[in-house]
């Protein structure tokens, strides 16, 4: 099982610095029958990515639908878990975050005892000391 954030899914499904790499990860996954998670914000996280990009100019608006169709088939379970905002809203104040979306990640990974994979490093560089199960995905 492992966790991974909307940074990493988005190299999955755009164009990106990296995205080769990122899908050569994916499928190494596919290949071990890995179990990917995340909390249910993954899947607003990456549509309000979808749209700003889509708002700059870094995807075609008749590109949204199939991409958000390619998303939809990636196979991630999506997790609510009762005491993830308490968790996620601890975990941002103890590393001075002003937002928790990428601390929903960090305690869902946590409940479930499982490493977290994230392409943000500034918040990888944050928090790896004390959660070495944090890994920064980078070629």
């Amino acid at each position: 099982m492992i966790c991974v954030d909307a940074s990493l899914i988005l190299k999955w499904i755009t164009p990106e610095e990296d995205s080769d790499s990122a899908l050569k990860l994916y499928k190494h996954w596919q290949r071990q029958k890995e179990i990917l998670i995340a909390p249910t914000l993954l899947d607003y996280e990456v549509g309000s990515v979808l749209c700003k990009k889509v708002q700059r100019g870094l995807l075609a608006p008749h590109r949204m639908t199939p991409t958000l169709a390619f998303y939809r088939r990636i196979p991630i379970q999506l997790f609510f878990e009762p005491d993830l905002l308490e968790k996620a809203v601890a975990l941002a104040q103890a590393f001075q975050e002003s937002t928790i979306y990428d601390c929903a990640y960090l305690a869902l990974a946590q409940m479930k005892e499982t490493e977290y994979y994230t392409c943000d490093r500034r918040f990888f560089e944050k928090v790896t000391g004390p959660f070495p199960q944090v890994k920064y995905f980078k070629d």
